[in-house]
């Protein structure tokens, strides 16, 4: 783990990792360690196909980003806990994720945005400033 933070109004936590050159976030359930939504930050590893994705998937590990869904977006990947920062929404059940102080990814309302996803599909959604904004008008307006 890379870093984690909490949120009180929601008694969930945002868990941060990055391992072999892959980022992902994870959005816990209220009260635990058990992630609900999880989303690739950032990767600066060799795009795969989507058989290998699924099959190290299957066996527990993080899924690597594939070439029909994933960008080759590696220039935010952190480094370290001091380039991470978070903005939770108000109800704590949002956030999106900066990596040097620029929006890189956001869980909100039941979605998963990023730059690093190219299209929709298992990772998620394409990153999208306007639906970003609607779930986070008190702090994107």
């Amino acid at each position: 783990m890379l870093l984690s933070n909490a949120s009180a109004a929601s008694r969930r936590s945002v868990i941060v990792e990055l391992e072999g050159g892959v980022c992902y976030a994870y959005l816990t359930h209220p009260n635990g360690s058990r992630p609900a939504f999880e989303v690739l930050v950032a990767s600066s590893v060799i795009l795969t196909d989507i058989r290998e994705a699924k099959r190290l998937a299957k066996a527990g590990c993080p899924p690597p980003p594939t070439r029909d869904y994933t960008t080759a977006f590696t220039g935010n990947l952190p480094r370290s806990a001091r380039d991470i920062s978070f903005i939770w929404s108000d109800a704590g059940d949002a956030i999106i994720i900066l990596v040097r102080g620029a929006k890189q990814a956001a869980i909100a309302e039941g979605r998963v945005y990023s730059r690093a996803i190219g299209r929709v599909g298992p990772y998620g959604y394409p990153w999208d400033e306007e639906a970003v904004r609607q779930a986070f008008q008190h702090v994107c307006a």
